[in-house]
């Protein structure tokens, strides 16, 4: 397999490889929480994200952090004056081991923790919910080299257990007030939820272009996918493409 993130120009069996990442994008899906409203909405906007990859020598393990942070607005067909916010913020935490390769083809499998915030809200918290999710799950990495200097990497992650934390109702209740200066111990009171209650997974397709042995260009595609069953159902499905760049060191 030639060496990864920088492909056949970097020799990676004798030392680990780091790469920091920045990217732009286009943020597109589908909402509905029955918390928030009855209706069907469509979302868009902008989305803004960090990443930062170690591959370990002779490519055994990969260890990536990566943030996420996208504003959005929510429109419905019922109404043009029914206009949301929808704020969005989510960190990945993964190490997957190389279980199996080819001379251009290797598979990673491992975990994740992740911490999902999504906060929606109509006229100044007039109306609002949020959905915060925060645990672990299996994920799995393809990376295929397609030549020496373009790489093709495809990853799925399925969140096995969470701790999931819901307003109680569409409104203000007296935790909130109390707790409104501390928003981290809002959105970590959660319950945990299993796959059962909450079936979440996110797919990702992701090119690498290497212009140089110490930058590539990158365009990624997510596809996430939330559902909540628990009795203010949640429904969210988003599709995300973006274009980013990378340093290697």
């Amino acid at each position: 397999m030639h060496g990864t993130l920088g492909f056949s120009q970097v020799d990676t069996t004798k030392t680990s490889q780091n790469s920091l990442g920045i990217r732009v994008g286009y943020n597109q899906g589908y909402f509905k929480d029955l918390n928030f409203s009855p209706l069907n909405y469509t979302e868009a906007g902008m989305l803004f994200g960090l990443t930062y990859t170690k591959l370990s020598s002779k490519e055994k393990g990969v260890l990536n952090v990566d943030l996420e942070f996208s504003s959005s607005q929510l429109k419905t067909k019922k109404s043009s004056y029914l206009v949301s916010n929808s704020t969005l913020a989510n960190l990945e935490i993964s190490y997957l081991r190389r279980v199996s390769s080819s001379k251009d083809l290797s598979f990673y499998i491992g975990g994740e923790y992740s911490s999902y915030v999504q906060i929606v809200d109509w006229q100044d918290f007039d109306s609002f919910s949020y959905l915060a999710s925060h645990g672990i799950g299996v994920k799995g990495l393809l990376f295929y080299d397609l030549t020496p200097i373009h790489r093709f990497s495809t990853s799925l992650f399925i969140p096995v257990f969470q701790f999931l934390a819901r307003p109680p109702y569409n409104g203000i209740d007296e935790e909130i007030i109390e707790n409104q200066d501390n928003i981290a111990k809002i959105i970590f009171n959660g319950s945990p939820s299993s796959v059962g209650q909450y079936l979440a997974l996110e797919w990702k397709i992701n090119y690498l272009l290497s212009i140089s042995e110490k930058v590539d260009l990158s365009a990624t595609y997510l596809l996430r996918y939330q559902n909540l069953s628990e009795i203010n159902k949640v429904i969210h499905l988003q599709n995300q493409l973006s274009i980013g760049a990378n340093i290697k060191f």
